[in-house]
């Protein structure tokens, strides 16, 4: 008998562990599902085989700046979180 598939549509976990700010480098540590496409500030970030990433960002902006963070699922479906970092003035 076919097996029925079951389309997931959950979203896919998206969870940022650590970030360190140094200057203007901010470098997120964060981990989603296994399989999953990351993108941090639209540049495509590697996910090792845990689903672990390490993203490395030059800031852009004295003052808040908002990093946005996506994972997209073997499914399609997207996760977005928002991570904001305050830069002093240099």
């Amino acid at each position: 008998s076919p097996r029925t598939r079951i389309q997931e549509i959950t979203a896919p976990l998206l969870v940022i562990q650590d970030s360190i700010l140094n200057g203007t480098i901010l470098i997120l540590n964060g981990k989603t599902e296994v399989g999953a496409t990351l993108w941090v500030e639209g540049e495509r970030i590697d996910v090792d085989e845990l689903g672990d990433f390490q993203a490395v960002v030059k800031l852009k902006n004295e003052g808040i700046n908002e990093v946005k963070v996506v994972a997209q699922d073997l499914a399609g479906n997207e996760s977005r979180k928002s991570h904001e970092v305050y830069v002093e003035a240099f």
